[in-house]
């Protein structure tokens, strides 16, 4: 007996579920801090605060950057604003470039995406904050490239959720 097969979901409206991107910014967020700082620790050795000290020195400046390499309240709250302010903005740029393309090419399209804030933000930004540098590596690319997928991925499923409740 063959296999039904589902329909993929796209978009017709002249502009992306808003709401549903915000949530997907958020928890594209979550994901990726959680991983970098998991993958960091366990895979290089480095302390989990390293990345939080190193974006909440955007608010604070570079005084808070290490040594030591600890939990500081002051830092963690200032990397928490900024890096979840940047996922809602970049799940809401995300959601504009994909809301009207089919499951496939929106994951590659969002990995596409995550790849590219990976060169903004460590090559780019480093001109403006040089501390970047420190978190150059494979680790911090591949959780980039992941934040693009996850939020791609929760951006069509909160969407096609949104579109179901409406009708």
């Amino acid at each position: 007996m063959p296999r039904a097969r589902t329909l993929a979901y796209m978009e017709t409206g002249r502009t992306p579920h808003w709401h549903a991107a915000i949530w997907a910014g958020l928890i594209a967020g979550l994901v990726f801090i959680v991983v970098e700082m998991l993958l960091l620790r366990f895979a290089a050795g480095v302390s989990p605060w390293l990345p939080l000290r190193i974006i909440g020195a955007l608010l604070l400046g570079p005084a808070v950057l290490p040594p030591p390499v600890s939990f500081d309240t002051s830092a963690f709250l200032a990397a928490m604003l900024v890096h979840f302010g940047l996922a809602v903005l970049y799940g809401l740029i995300l959601a504009y470039l994909i809301f009207r393309l089919d499951d496939g090419p929106t994951l590659l399209l969002g990995a596409l995406f995550g790849l590219a804030l990976y060169f903004v933000n460590y090559y780019g930004f480093t001109a403006l904050f040089p501390w970047f540098v420190l978190l150059r590596s494979w680790i911090v690319l591949a959780d980039h490239v992941l934040f693009g997928l996850t939020a791609a991925w929760a951006y069509k499923l909160l969407a096609r959720r949104e579109m179901q409740h409406a009708m």
